[in-house]
């Protein structure tokens, strides 16, 4: 996927035509085959629960390495600067990945909510499924305590080890034995 033909793409995407035979920006296929569902949350009143995603990619792909190449958009038909973008460049290891699409920054009350989902992503091409995942998350991440917990306990155990050698040292000593220079000449 090199160039805008093999996209296949006409438009950029500020809605001006592209040049068929010119280089896509951005090419590859992780930018053809991105993720473009789109996700609405009511709650039991009808309210629309906002999501936002300003605030889902890297600080150093925001800042650094997610810029448009030009000021009006004439070159690129995808928004290097989209959040959802910049997550979906974020390569995963293993084929069951989760990507945030977005924050609730509000507390939402116990009750009923429906999500609608614009499914524009087929994943039947290669039998693949999606799921939606809701999670609370802290300044560190998840809510789930285990590495931290596995994290503490091995510093005490590291810690415990070093106190003991250090206590082995006062009280057995070490017999280094005291080389000169003339003990290695043959």
């Amino acid at each position: 996927m090199i160039y805008n033909k093999d996209i296949p793409v006409t438009l950029s995407y500020t809605g001006q035509s592209l040049d068929s035979d010119e280089v896509a920006t951005p090419c590859g296929l992780i930018g053809k085959y991105r993720f473009t569902d789109r996700f609405t949350i009511m709650d039991e009143n009808s309210d629309i629960v906002m999501i936002d995603s300003g605030s889902i990619a890297h600080s150093n792909d925001k800042d650094i390495k997610f810029k448009n190449t030009d000021s009006n958009g004439a070159t690129q038909w995808l928004d290097h600067e989209d959040q959802h973008l910049m997550v979906w460049y974020q390569m995963e290891s293993f084929p069951n990945f989760l990507k945030m699409y977005g924050e609730i920054g509000q507390t939402l009350s116990k009750g009923t909510y429906s999500v609608t989902v614009m499914n524009q992503w087929d994943t039947k091409i290669f039998k693949g499924e999606k799921s939606i995942y809701f999670s609370t998350v802290n300044g560190l991440g998840g809510t789930n305590v285990f590495l931290g917990v596995v994290f503490i306990v091995m510093a005490i155990v590291v810690l415990a080890i070093m106190v003991a050698i250090v206590v082995l040292e006062f009280t057995k000593g070490s017999k280094a034995n005291h080389y000169s220079i003339d003990d290695f000449k043959r």
